[in-house]
């Protein structure tokens, strides 16, 4: 029996330690800082609307955090951003630092 426990501990262990490789990963450290982009220098695309890409001390609710896009925007229409990536194997996640509106008012999102 303990035989069986040690063996069945070993294998569990090793599928356990299996980790992700990162095989996609952006920042948006290349753009200037502003209000309602509809387009990014490194390929990301913004439809239906506009976003903020802020930080860095410019409407910065996250100091010391680089920067980062406000999907909402400021034009009242709040924008998709998207980007077409060609991928192999594997199998994607969602991003790991995504936050919420940091604005007074009550906000609800998504992925």
């Amino acid at each position: 029996m303990y035989k069986r426990l040690v063996v069945a501990a070993a294998l569990f262990s090793g599928i356990c330690s299996a980790q992700a490789q990162i095989v996609f990963a952006d920042n948006f450290e290349a753009d200037m800082l502003g209000l309602n982009y509809t387009s990014f220098v490194i390929g990301w695309a913004v439809s239906d609307g506009t976003v903020d890409l802020i930080g860095n001390g410019f409407f910065d609710f996250y100091p010391s955090n680089g920067k980062y896009v406000d999907l909402d925007g400021s034009s009242g229409n709040a924008g998709v951003l998207s980007r077409s990536l060609t991928l192999t194997g594997g199998t994607p996640t969602r991003p790991t630092s995504c936050s919420a509106a940091a604005r007074a008012a009550t906000a609800t999102s998504s992925m």
